[in-house]
């Protein structure tokens, strides 16, 4: 598994993000519906978010960020994922229902191979590789990646990129 993504995006292609959110919303898909979770996508938008990035790093940081949030949302839960504009800059939201991060494990989770919950085990929390590589796939495209702790319960892994005004 490469964890390793350059500094800084080339110069890259001109991508709308909601459709690149969506895509790989509908790719979980599959798998949400064998765990019994719902997957609420973004709608189409009167006009695209509009951004200059890799198609196939952005598709493999949203992978990321949905295995996640399948992994630790239980059956009957939901996960939503968003994308809208923001200033100069477009929004992406990843939120589950799960249990959340351990208020302890929430300064290390973006760290490469550090898995919360010293009992779980690779077999079942992942190599502790996904939430790294997506926030450097974002950090690579100018932007950065954060998590927190909605106060209703789960997660929200919050990321925005540059947007790029065509």
């Amino acid at each position: 598994m490469k964890t390793e993504y350059p500094r800084t995006a080339q110069a890259g292609e001109t991508l709308d993000l909601t459709e690149e959110v969506r895509r790989a919303a509908e790719g979980a898909r599959g798998a949400a519906q064998a765990k019994g979770i719902s997957i609420v996508a973004a709608p189409p938008g009167d006009e695209p978010n509009l951004i200059s990035g890799d198609a196939h790093h952005l598709s493999r940081a949203f992978g990321n960020l949905l295995e996640n949030a399948l992994r630790h949302t239980p059956p009957k839960g939901s996960i939503v994922v968003r994308c809208w504009p923001e200033g100069d800059r477009v929004i992406v939201i990843v939120r589950d229902t799960g249990s959340g991060f351990a208020p302890e494990d929430l300064p290390r989770i973006f760290e490469p191979l550090y898995r919360g919950e010293s009992s779980r085990s690779r077999d079942t929390g992942g190599a502790g590789l996904g939430l790294a590589i997506a926030r450097r796939i974002f950090r690579a495209h100018g932007g950065d990646l954060t998590a927190a702790n909605r106060t209703e319960g789960g997660a929200e892994l919050r990321g925005w990129i540059p947007s790029s005004r065509v």
